[in-house]
């Protein structure tokens, strides 16, 4: 049997903290019900770096195959992540327990979120276990429709003699639903907001949910579909320990550490320069000098403007400087991400490096 393959979609993970705007850590898992469509439907997914390429077969190269997938139920994946970095340069809205974040697409919109990068307006109320109300009462209606309420999934109608405690009340059998957006109801008052539900177990390295809704798959003038889903790069104080080798023969005296003038810069312009915290103890007797950065930067796997730090050597006799040097200082990576409270009391976050002279 010969099948031939047709791009249908693809979607790109950008992330600015990469120098080339991808995130090659953020993987599509299929839930086990959209993996039984991918195999029924001869449906591909590709994998390149921080790109997901979708592709449909057909043993006739049918010309409406596209139109033929559009009938499909939404298809859901998760988003996997294999950096345990990623959450540490990444931005990501805060979430419940009860809470997940969705992308999707609509039919207007290249990207999968509502704003210009994954925020709080993608989090939606995930059920994943059974509802239990305490008090029902003779007659009392419990529903679960579908996400526009006008088709009824579960019904259930309760009479006496009613449980004598909350455990005894039956439940409303949430995990038996399949994957996709409901609402549930109390005889016609709606309980809380519309949910999500996923017949599937969510792994612990989960960050969200992708659906994508065949419907909604359009192809203009026969191009190719992109979709995108942005994440946001995590802003942070860099932050610098200089240690005084104690191998150094000679004393060096530390003057202080600025930021790089870049070029399209006005001339005349003066470096910012980093905060000095003062001395703090480091590792048995030895002392760092510790300098924070003026303001919060976006993190990057590389920058090519570097903060600089400028030594002396002094003369010990005259106490003259014999000699300034400067030095370009590395970029601190995310891994050493840690909680920073700025002096005006604010909650903020910085990297640290550790640099010996």
């Amino acid at each position: 049997m010969n099948i031939s393959y047709q791009k249908w979609f693809s979607i790109q993970m950008l992330h600015s903290f990469f120098t080339n705007g991808l995130c090659p850590y953020v993987v599509l898992h299929p839930f086990a019900e959209t993996a039984q469509v991918m195999k029924n439907h001869q449906l591909l997914l590709k994998r390149a770096e921080g790109v997901f390429s979708m592709y449909a077969g057909s043993e006739n190269g049918t010309e409406d195959l596209f139109s033929n997938l559009n009938s499909l139920e939404p298809l859901y994946f998760q988003l996997l992540v294999e950096d345990p970095h990623f959450y540490n340069y990444t931005a990501l809205p805060q979430i419940s327990a009860s809470e997940m974040i969705l992308l999707t697409n609509t039919p207007d919109w290249n990207y999968l979120h509502q704003n210009d990068e994954v925020s709080a307006a993608d989090v939606v109320t995930v059920r994943q276990e059974d509802l239990v109300l305490g008090t029902l009462q003779e007659n009392d209606v419990l529903e679960i429709t579908d996400e526009a309420g006008s088709e009824t999934i579960q019904k259930t109608i309760y009479g006496n003699p009613q449980p004598e405690t909350e455990n005894d009340v039956p439940p409303v059998h949430i995990r038996s639903l399949q994957t996709g957006r409901y609402r549930a109801w109390h005889n016609d008052a709606e309980i809380g907001d519309s949910f999500y539900h996923f017949n599937t177990e969510i792994a612990n390295n989960c960050v969200g949910i992708l659906a994508i809704d065949p419907a909604l798959l359009q192809h203009p003038n026969d191009q190719e579909i992109k979709l995108s889903a942005a994440f946001e790069v995590r802003k942070v104080y860099r932050k610098y320990k200089i240690i005084v080798s104690p191998q150094n023969a000679i004393k060096i005296t530390i003057g202080d550490i600025h930021e790089a003038i870049t070029s399209g810069q006005p001339e005349g312009t003066q470096p910012a320069s980093y905060t000095n915290l003062g001395e703090e103890q480091f590792m048995g007797d030895q002392k760092a000098t510790v300098f924070i950065a003026p303001k919060p930067e976006a993190l990057a796997q590389y920058i090519d403007s570097r903060p600089v730090l400028t030594y002396s050597y002094p003369d010990p006799v005259s106490n003259t400087t014999i000699r300034t040097e400067t030095l370009k200082l590395p970029n601190p990576g995310p891994e050493t991400l840690e909680e920073y409270i700025t002096p005006a009391g604010e909650k903020a976050y910085s990297v640290t490096m550790i640099i010996y002279v």
